[in-house]
């Protein structure tokens, strides 16, 4: 391993120099001090002359070509694109759901002991971005509601009837009983 000096001059590179070694050799040079080379010299992104060469070559058949997709191959993309970032978000949620089942009680006292304190100390903050929200999707709910009993409008009647029907039959049974102890 040599040590350079201070105050010696470099020797300067030619043209042809550009990326050899003093054996003639391409490559770059090592960090290490030890001096030889490592790799053969890459431009950008990591790729040499000839593979740059070679990707903008394909790139330019590609820009050449007319890419034309029917409808049926756009809506399957679209749909290996949905399952794609479904299962991404699974993921995230099986990693998220797998981290709170491996939290032990202890630090599941310590985080809520955490998160109540913020709550305390950010009640009206927290208050006001509520009521923002809420405000701000009053109309959206109204209309999901109107929708939701629109489309269950059987089902909600039916509930209520027999919850009125179990109301009167407990007030017939309280009159019934009227008076009496048990």
């Amino acid at each position: 391993m040599s040590i350079p000096r201070k105050n010696t001059p470099r020797k300067e590179k030619s043209a042809g120099d550009a990326g050899t070694d003093c054996h003639g050799r391409q490559g770059r040079p090592r960090n290490d001090g030890g001096g030889g080379l490592t790799a053969p010299l890459r431009g950008a992104a990591g790729f040499t002359a000839d593979e740059l060469a070679e990707l903008a070559r394909a790139d330019a058949e590609i820009d050449d070509e007319e890419i034309f997709l029917t409808p049926e191959e756009r809506a399957l993309s679209r749909a290996l694109d949905r399952q794609a970032a479904a299962a991404r978000l699974e993921k995230k949620r099986a990693r998220e759901a797998a981290a709170r089942a491996r939290e032990t009680p202890e630090h599941r006292a310590h985080r809520l002991e955490k998160e109540r304190i913020y709550r305390e100390a950010h009640r009206e903050a927290l208050r006001a971005k509520n009521a923002r929200y809420n405000a701000a999707h009053r109309q959206e709910r109204r209309d999901y509601q109107k929708a939701y009993d629109a489309a269950h409008r059987e089902g909600i009647n039916a509930r209520r009837r027999g919850k009125y029907a179990a109301e009167r039959a407990a007030e017939t049974r309280k009159e019934a009983n009227y008076g009496r102890e048990k």
